[in-house]
């Protein structure tokens, strides 16, 4: 199903994401001196700000996974049919810690190699105040906003596919079988690698869940079924 609360929560995140890039870029520059060099920058310094993404995005992932599990759960097809809120919370934790911590250290590998690219481009430059501002541009577009827009709804997409997913295992527990239709927005936006996946069944077209790109905003819809029947 549709994440109701989606925008919000890409707002949030977006907000939380642009607050992080803007101080780390300061910081960045300063200790990237003037003239900006690459040496500067201490090797301890990616994994210090990768832990600093982590620390931002776990809390806010792993709240919607819960909150994303809890609208699940009031599909009226299962008719009341509840999870405890100790194992949403578990799941939710269990899921959350891991993904975050490789996804920080993958937003920042991507950083690292794209600025110390630009760094080095720049020392090989005349170093004109346009080279300098041709690096502050380039540095610009992985801190700025539609940096934190792409990747809010990207992780958006995700921690709401994971929620429904832990809600998915919990009903296996209990004897309830899921099938699961990819759904897309079905508008002029819809991409090639989603339009053929729209209202096929997990298997057909597709296997892992949304997202299939960054910014996707695709998701699923579900049918239950008793395992006895």
């Amino acid at each position: 199903m549709d994440y109701i609360n989606r925008a919000a929560r890409e707002a949030k995140l977006a907000r939380a994401i642009a607050r992080l890039g803007a101080r780390q870029r300061r910081e960045l520059y300063k200790i990237m001196g003037n003239p900006p060099r690459l040496e500067n920058i201490p090797a301890e310094y990616w994994g210090e700000k990768s832990d600093e993404w982590r620390a931002m995005l776990t809390p806010e992932l792993e709240d919607i996974f819960i909150d994303s599990a809890h609208e699940m759960l009031k599909d009226p097809e299962l008719g009341g049919l509840a999870i405890g809120e100790d194992e949403i919370n578990e799941r939710a934790r269990d899921w959350a810690v891991p993904y975050t911590l490789a996804l920080a250290t993958l937003i920042m590998q991507h950083r690292r190699r794209a600025i110390e690219n630009a760094l080095n481009d720049f020392e090989e430059s005349q170093q004109t105040p346009d080279d300098k501002k041709q690096l502050e541009r380039r540095i610009t577009r992985w801190y700025g906003p539609v940096a934190a827009e792409a990747i809010s709804i990207t992780e958006v997409t995700t921690a709401h596919g994971a929620g429904e997913s832990g809600v998915i295992a919990g009903l296996a527990l209990l004897g309830v079988l899921t099938e699961e239709v990819w759904q897309t927005q079905e508008d002029e936006r819809v991409c090639k690698i989603c339009g053929p996946r729209h209202d096929k069944p997990r298997g057909v077209n597709w296997t892992s869940p949304p997202p299939a790109h960054p910014r996707c905003r695709c998701y699923r819809k579900y049918r239950f079924r008793n395992a006895n029947d």
